[in-house]
């Protein structure tokens, strides 16, 4: 539908709002205050709490009106509609007053205590005393996992958990049930909830049912918490997210709305996945520096320490979970020749080929995606590699049933009456996969093959799509295919890197670019491993050396004098590289915040920021360049890594003498676009200083209390976010640590800040994007390394398949992912388990060997037998496995005694892992009483 401006009149004062949207999102449009609780601006309206009641007016002349429901009430020109009459307002005050009955006083306590939205409710209608003195309903809760807390008694039956987390979010493990006034959100019974999205529960639920454990057993109100906007750094979606810190400490991570990326929801792996900032793993010293000064490191320290290699040639290697501005500085300091981004040997080919696809392609916003009404997946397990790309597939697949609805009259905010009409109706979706996925139940069709048969069918409708096809060599499926893609308006085509195969890849790109031509609306996503991945593929040149060749120069090459390696833990490296590397004797950096196998080989280590406590971009997977902010300062020696690569670069007498009077963010970012030709980022300036604290931040004087009376210092910082409650309130934007309202104290506050509900923010900033050139590239070599990377001799092919909870390194340092152990399992097809003996749900043990340089692996996994898989096909879903390529060896049945071994070793990480999340919350909390006085994010000091 056409979206038009109309004139309605609320109170007797017009406004406008969009034909498209209900009464409510128009009301809401206005920046007015109208109570709600069921209606969610992403989820549309069910009319289910009875909240958002305003009296209707048939014209001016009518004095009596009628009570309506505005979240269901269609907006027409001319209405009139009245919240403040006496009808209304009693209404809502009396539904609410319902809804208290059996609603325990357990504000104080409560994790919701400050931004909850049934206070702010409550207190927008005037129900300020409760009456009801009999017993209230009580129910039993669950144990929902390591993520979500579950407080049953809280609940007001709005329904927006299971409408989030089942018809939005694609689970089937949490429900309702129940009967009359007893009605039940939860699971048949207490387990780990299953979905992706799990943490979205704790934000949509409006009360505090739902709540999150890990902030919960560690916790502050949301008023005392110094909270930043950064960007989720696992993986190269690149949602936006607010980051509250409390004592040095992160407390918690909030999705931070982005109307053409996250909108409202983001996954558990970024809510969850920042927990490795405050491990004991993280590094708080350096290694291989002797201290002059009893006082702590100086400058002078660092550059004294590299004198005996002054002038002698380093190589390097970058990280895709780096800065953008770190891995360019690194790269400035080394010389682009002696510099690896950070791919390895496997991962070069498909880097240079993505680089070549985002010179002609830009690539489809997870905005866009949903107005997709074509969708082909190809080999790519987006539910674990880009989950939250998955969520709007699956809102794309609904498309069909709206459009039925919108041609019936029911407009697509009509929830309820939509999913009726469309009962099972779904835009297509086919997958082409070697593993099982998740999306598979909403498929159109899946096939289910290896991915060297994706690739021939890929070629295959290559040529039907451009009339070369000869009939008799293509299936129907393939026309059929071709055809949904002919007939749709905005065809979508989605594939990756995670199965390693670089002919697939390479078909993938060809059949993108085939569709563009016959179609100009068709758009393309291709996923990255890590979050400024594609900001690697910027710095990725020709020439640009794989980490493999990189550690065998240093280990061969009598002329370099060592490595520096930026925050990258090397994990496709063996350990007997690792081995060679250090018998080299050559001097080795490691600037990092996580300690790793690297680190502990390392003759220097500088303790890095993680992004949670410094200031850069990163690029997501359309080469969005995107900010990110410091929540909390850093203590010394903890520098940002660019730092210490100014430091790196003063004691090895690097670049010019420039180099030596940058030390702040927009210093460094002046010398890029000084010496850097066409530097991609301007630097852009806030003039209004931000608090990171709410203006409602309780004991300023007093949070150090207990070890002085005076107030300490602020932190300063260049930054337009101030350390504390100081500086004016940020009135919209892109960059809001926190979102807050007059009368809005819940996340639900947005909607103050954006054009309409569901709509941009009002003073957002034009993205940026890396520019990409199509560069010559070497075709014979990139294809031969391809097949190298790729080579596999066994006549059964294997696509192993990692959760999304174990894919990222930073991710295995976690105890709370570490404690989410999945129980391994091996797919075949019957005909295979009956050729090979062996019978559903044995344990056999799978015997595997790395393509690069013969690793052997062995992997103990349940046999299950999938009905969809071709005889000479093997799928392993396994978590203790780092990447997704590897070779098989051979599967047979395990053997007791060594399976009896393997899962004591799973126990013992599992009570490892236990201890660890106890040892971390002990100690924070023991730090809460302790903290810095002085914390320092400046950088060291001149001697």
């Amino acid at each position: 539908m056409d979206n038009q401006s109309l004139t309605i009149y609320i109170d007797g004062e017009a406004y406008q709002v969009d034909s498209n949207d209900n009464l409510l999102a128009g009301v809401l449009s206005n920046k007015l205050n109208l109570p709600y609780f069921c209606w969610h601006p992403a989820m549309g309206s069910v009319g289910a709490c009875r909240q958002c009641a305003v009296t209707q007016y048939q014209d001016e002349h009518d004095e009596k009106g009628r009570i309506v429901m505005a979240c269901t009430t269609p907006v027409t020109e001319g209405m009139r509609i009245s919240m403040k009459d006496h009808s209304s307002r009693e209404f809502r005050e009396q539904v609410i007053e319902a809804m208290m009955t059996n609603h325990p006083h357990d504000c104080p306590v409560c994790a919701e205590g400050g931004e909850c939205h049934l206070q702010d409710m409550t207190v927008m209608t005037g129900h300020t005393s409760r009456h009801y003195e009999g017993l209230k309903r009580t129910f039993t809760n669950q144990d929902l996992g390591q993520f979500v807390g579950h407080e049953m008694n809280r609940c007001i039956t709005c329904y927006r958990c299971v409408r989030f987390y089942k018809d939005y979010a694609g689970g089937e493990d949490l429900g309702v049930f129940g009967s009359k006034n007893q009605v039940y959100f939860g699971r048949q019974e207490d387990g780990q909830l299953e979905s992706e999205f799990s943490g979205n529960l704790v934000e949509v639920c409006p009360t505090g049912v739902f709540t999150n454990k890990h902030f919960s057993a560690h916790y502050t109100r949301k008023w005392d918490l110094q909270s930043a906007p950064s960007i989720c750094a696992n993986c190269s979606v690149g949602c936006n997210i607010s980051v509250g810190e409390r004592y040095g400490s992160v407390r918690r991570v909030m999705n931070r709305y982005h109307h053409e990326l996250n909108g409202y929801f983001i996954c558990d792996h970024g809510r969850f996945g920042l927990t490795y900032v405050n491990s004991s793993k993280r590094l708080s010293s350096t290694k291989g520096i002797n201290h002059s000064s009893p006082m702590g490191l100086k400058k002078q320290d660092v550059i004294r320490a590299l004198l005996p290699y002054r002038k002698k040639q380093f190589l390097a290697i970058g990280s895709g979970r780096a800065s953008i501005e770190s891995n360019q500085l690194l790269k400035e300091v080394v010389g682009a020749g002696n510099f690896s981004t950070g791919f390895s040997t496997a991962q070069l080919p498909f880097a240079k080929k993505h680089a070549e696809y985002l010179s002609r392609h830009q690539p489809v916003s997870l905005a866009e995606i949903e107005q997709a009404d074509f969708v082909l997946i190809i080999d790519e397990d987006i539910t674990q590699s880009a989950s939250r790309v998955a969520l709007s597939v699956r809102q794309a697949l609904r498309n069909k049933g709206i459009a039925r609805a919108e041609s019936m009259g029911i407009p697509s905010w009509q929830d309820s009456a939509v999913r009726t009409i469309a009962a099972e109706q779904k835009s297509p979706l086919y997958i082409f996969t070697s593993v099982g996925t998740k999306l598979d139940s909403v498929a159109t069709a899946r096939y289910l093959q290896s991915p060297e048969e994706t690739k021939l069918a890929i070629e295959q409708l290559i040529e039907v799509l451009t009339n070369k096809a000869r009939n008799k060599e293509v299936t129907s499926d393939i026309f059929q295919i071709a055809d949904a893609i002919n007939q749709a308006k905005n065809p979508l085509i989605i594939s990756g890197w995670s199965h390693q195969h670089y002919g697939l890849f390479s078909s993938s790109i060809r059949l993108i670019d085939a569709v563009k031509t016959c179609h100009t609306n068709s758009r393309s996503l291709l996923t990255a491993p890590e979050a400024n991945t594609v900001g690697q593929l910027y710095l990725t040149q020709e020439n640009t050396k794989a980490v493999e060749q990189i550690i065998t120069q240093v280990i061969n090459d009598q002329d370099i004098a060592g490595l520096i390696v930026l925050e990258h833990e090397l994990s496709s490296l063996s350990d007997r590289q690792i081995e060679c590397l250090k018998g080299a004797n050559k001097f080795c950096i490691a600037i990092d915040h996580s300690d790793s196998n690297f680190t502990q080989a390392a003759n220097m280590v500088l303790p890095a920021t993680p992004v949670t406590e410094s200031q850069g971009h990163f690029a997501n997977y359309q080469g969005r360049v995107q900010p990110f902010f410091a929540v909390t300062p850093a203590v010394l020696p903890i520098q940002n890594a660019w730092q210490w690569l100014c430091l790196v670069a003063n004691g090895l007498e690097k670049l010019t003498d420039e180099i030596t009077f940058i030390n702040s963010f927009s210093a460094l970012h002046q010398w890029f676009k000084e010496h850097i030709p066409h530097w991609p980022i301007t630097l852009t300036m806030n003039d209004l200083s931000i608090a990171r604290e709410p203006h409602r931040a309780s004991g300023r004087t007093a949070k150090m209390a207990n070890q002085s009376v005076h107030e300490a210092k602020t932190t300063q910082s260049e930054e337009a976010f101030h350390f504390s409650m100081e500086g004016g309130a940020i009135d919209s934007g892109d960059k809001m640590p926190f979102v807050w309202a007059p009368s809005w104290n819940s996340n639900q506050a947005i909607t103050f800040y954006q054009q309409r509900p569901n709509g941009p923010l009002i003073k957002r900033q034009s993205a940026t994007f890396l520019p990409f050139t199509e560069q010559p590239v070497n075709q014979h070599q990139t294809e031969e390394n391809g097949k190298q990377a790729i080579a596999n001799n066994t006549e059964i092919s294997l696509a192993v398949s990692i959760p999304w909870l174990r894919r990222a390194w930073l991710t295995k340092q976690q105890a709370e992912f570490n404690m989410l152990v999945q129980p391994n399992v091996l797919y075949a097809s019957q005909n295979y388990a009956d050729q090979h003996q062996l019978a559903t749900k044995q344990w056999v043990k799978v015997s595997l060997s790395q393509s690069i340089d013969s690793t052997r692996v062995d992997v103990f996994a349940q046999l299950m037998i999938d009905a969809d898989l071709p005889d000479d096909h093997l799928f392993l879903q396994a978590d203790e496995l780092h990447e997704n390529h590897w070779q098989l060896v051979n599967v047979i049945l395990a053997d007791e005694q060594a399976l009896e071994q393997w899962q004591l070793q799973v126990e013992q990480r599992l009570t490892l892992a236990k201890l660890e999340q106890e040892n971390t919350l002990k100690r924070l909390k023991e730090k809460d009483q302790t903290i810095p006085i002085r914390l320092v994010s400046g950088g060291l000091e001149d001697v």
